[in-house]
């Protein structure tokens, strides 16, 4: 309307609402990001048994493609607004551990800072808990905030 009212030329663009499909892939309780973090939590937990809980939840979803029964343990696609992309799910778990974090907090910890040894103690705020177990430290996930 404003365009108008000042003269201005202009062609109208149309945008496809991606909204089902962002919300396949980041809207918690139930998206392919929550699963993903929810499964590095398990100790025993695996690409594979990701994927088929991944199956299990999202396979009714509009937007999400269980794929060829030959690769159902290996992958799933999400329909983009650009089209049809399958991932591969090998090396998921692996690549979503953010190791670098872990090694600060490891260094932090041992750190002859006490102020920088301190810090530690809020690390829960981020997502991630230090325990000390038998002498050894070790580091895990907790459940995200939000």
């Amino acid at each position: 309307e404003t365009y108008r009212e000042e003269e201005i030329e202009y062609s109208h663009i149309t945008f496809t609402d991606n909204t089902a499909c962002v919300e396949l892939i980041e809207k918690a309780p139930r998206c392919v990001l929550k699963m993903l973090d929810e499964e590095c939590r398990f100790p025993q937990g695996t690409d594979k048994s990701y994927l088929i809980k991944q199956h299990q939840e999202l396979e009714e979803h509009s937007y999400y493609i269980k794929g060829d029964r030959r690769n159902w343990e290996k992958e799933f696609g999400i329909r983009h607004y650009a089209g049809v992309v399958v991932y591969a799910v090998q090396g998921f778990l692996d690549k979503n551990k953010d190791t670098q974090q872990d090694h600060l907090f490891e260094l932090m910890q041992s750190a002859k800072n006490i102020f920088v040894q301190d810090l530690t103690r809020f690390q829960d705020l981020l997502g991630v808990r230090l325990d000390v177990l038998q002498g050894r430290q070790t580091i895990s996930r907790t459940a995200s905030r939000g």
